[in-house]
């Protein structure tokens, strides 16, 4: 998915609060589950809930085994597990500006990607449906879901991240 779709998958749109014509404290939500804070029974993460951070599980668990931590749509393993690329090219400055955004998709090229979700070995803090990440540093915990867009997406007018190679004393 893009990470559009992804994120709205992850905290839902302002059609699922009480007035479907604007969004409310029911809508975007912090996790995918809504506002209560992470335990192990809603993600596969690092929890931090009793001061020191402890893993729920020391590697992943098999997709779709923890069923209360569901998006407002169904969707399983969002928070936790595998951090989830998804199809965006990494731009720390997307979110950045005032612009109308309608399927944005990021960049129109770049050399790295968006990831979401978190991992079973990151803290709770990093499985808000906001936090973004990028693949610039990756490890073992990371993964992909599978999605098809039924409409065409729009690359934001923003150039790509250039990494350029940085010497002195």
């Amino acid at each position: 998915p893009t990470e559009a779709q992804w994120e709205k998958a992850a905290r839902g749109g302002c059609e699922l609060g009480q007035d479907p014509g604007r969004c409310d404290a029911s809508d975007l939500r912090a996790y995918p589950w809504g506002g209560d804070a992470p335990t192990c029974a809603l993600a596969n993460h690092q929890s931090t809930a009793t001061g020191i951070p402890q893993l729920c599980t020391s590697d992943t668990h098999p997709v779709g085994s923890l069923t209360n931590g569901a998006g407002p749509y169904g969707h399983l393993d969002l928070a936790g597990n595998v951090w989830e690329f998804v199809l965006d090219a990494y731009h720390p400055g997307v979110y950045s500006t005032e612009r109308s955004r309608v399927d944005p998709s990021g960049p129109a090229s770049g050399e790295f990607h968006v990831l979401r979700g978190g991992s079973w070995n990151t803290f709770s803090t990093n499985m808000r449906a906001a936090n973004r990440f990028h693949d610039l540093v990756m490890g073992s915990a990371t993964g992909f879901r599978c999605a098809r867009p039924d409409v065409p997406s729009q690359p934001d007018p923003i150039p790509a991240l250039e990494m350029v190679t940085l010497t002195g004393t």
